[in-house]
């Protein structure tokens, strides 16, 4: 599966990424992705390049991610590197690294947009289920204070749950397609998708709204439900 997403917040666009899952009995499942982002300093709009990988092993399980982000002259430069080992994710960003303890709920890496893409195929994976809980390992952590690692004792779940179906516009064309509702701690937020095709993610809370739509499908945007 390969894709491109338009990513918005509050109505301007700040972002777009192309990505490309492959998926294999044998090898498990793949990511890559390339896109841009838009963010202020002081006065100014800078945009930065990034790229990613995502590696899940033949049990859907996480194995190893990377991501490098490269803005002008270095601002907003950063390169993070999780890995697996013994039931423990290890995250490195620079100097700082944090652990954290892998529990009962399935693990699932969130990293850039395009890692929402998975969830479909996750959820759709465990057959009948309405819901499904994941344990989300955070790869986009602040820098923090102090050095070294940092040890994470407390769990962030996210349940993903299946709505129903829902309808959505794109010009003058009309399509039923999958809702999942995304519902955590840190805040909760939807996916539409067709099957196991990803089409958009929709969040809102009162600091305002974010969408990443699928562009390739939808290059005119979609009126959403």
């Amino acid at each position: 599966m390969s894709g491109a997403l338009s990513i918005s917040g509050n109505g301007s666009q700040f972002g777009e990424e192309s990505y490309e899952i492959q998926i294999s009995s044998e090898d498990g499942v793949h990511l890559t992705s390339r896109g841009t982002f838009s963010f202020k300093v002081l006065f100014a709009t800078v945009k930065a390049d990034f790229s990613q990988n995502l590696s899940l092993d033949r049990d859907l399980r996480p194995d190893s991610y990377t991501l490098e982000i490269n803005g002008p002259l270095g601002i907003g430069s950063r390169r993070v590197e999780g890995a697996v080992v013994n039931n423990v994710a290890r995250v490195t960003s620079g100097d700082k690294e944090e652990e954290t303890q892998l529990g009962t709920d399935t693990p699932l890496i969130l990293g850039t947009f395009s890692t929402y893409a998975v969830i479909p195929f996750l959820f759709r994976s465990f057959g009948e289920k309405e819901a499904v809980d994941f344990q989300v390992i955070s790869l986009l952590w602040g820098n923090g204070e102090g050095d070294g690692a940092r040890k994470s004792n407390g769990e962030t779940v996210l349940r993903v749950e299946r709505t129903g179906d829902v309808s959505i516009k794109t010009g003058a064309r009309e399509i039923i397609v999958d809702r999942y509702v995304l519902t955590s701690g840190i805040g909760d937020s939807t996916i539409l998708a067709k099957d196991d095709e990803f089409l958009a993610l929709i969040a809102t809370s009162d600091q305002g709204s974010l969408i990443a739509y699928r562009s390739d499908y939808f290059p005119q945007g979609i009126d959403l439900p």
